[in-house]
């Protein structure tokens, strides 16, 4: 008789390649898995699957380029009865290294809810779990912006931030400032963003307005007007310099271009007035 184990074989991963759920446990039964994920030629595997069988159970395989199938068995996930699908997520794949799988549900408030899972060797664990109506992943220090954040504040709107804890998990840090508060000493660590710095303003002898703040002077510019005294202000800090009169001087000073302006002197006349 004519051994046919090799077409077999070969038979078999063509039809894994083309049909990856059935790589997981069970995957040739109709209906065993609600939702699924597959991903081809990634993560350095011929072929990848993540699913969630009726028990809301997540189960991962993945197929090698010389045949070899691996498999991870996750545990079932919280509110798995909202889930309306899975995705593997690339962006966050190539941060941890290891192939992420994203469950994507929905909460009764309206926000939709993330929860990603990192593949691991040794098995399946938690990545993150939130939130909000979209998410984004930043390149420079691997923080997750969060739209419309569940906070647990009962606040609509707020952009949250989370971070990577010692445990390798995101947590919630903070919610995004639009216009964050800093000292005029950090101002150039804020290039061409828009922040928010308190000084108190005065016209020099050029009738250039001159923002002191912490010991330090800064050419106002734009939005400016007429306002002297203490005041918040808010712009940017755009990478230029400018000349302005100082008490000792004149002195080459960073330039903040002004978006909006409010003086607090009326607030310290109303305090002095109801004291």
């Amino acid at each position: 008789m004519q051994d046919t184990s090799a077409e077999i074989a070969a038979a078999q991963l063509a039809w894994n390649t083309a049909e990856p759920v059935r790589l997981l446990p069970g995957g040739d039964e109709a209906g065993r898995y609600i939702h699924v994920a597959t991903a081809s030629g990634r993560y350095g595997t011929k072929a990848a699957v993540a699913g969630t069988d009726n028990s809301g159970r997540l189960y991962y395989a993945d197929l090698s380029d010389n045949g070899r199938v691996s498999t991870r068995t996750g545990d079932i996930l919280p509110g798995f009865e909202r889930l309306s699908g899975l995705a593997f997520d690339d962006q966050l794949s190539a941060m941890a290294e290891v192939p992420v799988v994203l469950a994507i549900g929905s909460q009764e408030d309206g926000r939709t809810a993330f929860s990603a899972y990192q593949i691991k060797p040794e098995g399946i664990s938690l990545l993150f779990s939130f939130a909000g109506n979209s998410y984004e992943l930043q390149p420079d220090d691997n923080s997750i912006l969060v739209t419309n954040a569940d906070t647990g504040d009962g606040v609509l709107g707020e952009t949250g931030v989370y971070r990577l804890s010692e445990d390798g998990s995101y947590q919630f840090a903070e919610i995004q400032q639009e216009s964050p508060l800093i000292p005029a000493s950090e101002l150039e660590l804020h290039p061409f963003k828009k922040v928010t710095l308190n000084c108190d303003i005065y016209i020099d002898s050029a009738g250039r307005s001159v923002g002191s703040s912490d010991g330090r002077y800064i050419s106002l510019q734009g939005n400016v007007g007429s306002i002297t005294g203490p005041a918040v202000v808010t712009g940017q800090y755009q990478n230029s310099y400018d000349y302005v009169e100082t008490e000792i001087g004149e002195q080459y000073v960073p330039v903040f271009v002004v978006d909006s302006l409010g003086s607090l002197s009326a607030n310290l006349n109303e305090e002095a007035a109801t004291d």
